[in-house]
């Protein structure tokens, strides 16, 4: 996955797996590009039922939208 398919994920609710094999389901409210972050690694949140979650690219093996 790329950071511009990671910045298109925003808006929408998605599953996402990551590469330990947790997987997060929720609604991708804010994508963070790798300039803006520290560190320089792209990362979404997810707003789950459990509260706010950040993903980083490294850690996504992939996602999936729900509709």
């Amino acid at each position: 996955m790329t950071e511009l398919e990671l910045s298109k994920l925003v808006g929408k609710k998605i599953i996402v797996l990551c590469k330990d094999g947790e997987t997060v389901q929720g609604f991708c409210s804010d994508f963070i590009k790798a300039l803006d972050n520290e560190p320089e690694i792209p990362s979404i949140f997810l707003e789950t039922n459990t509260g706010l979650v950040e993903i980083i690219l490294p850690d996504i093996e992939n996602t999936t939208e729900v509709n």
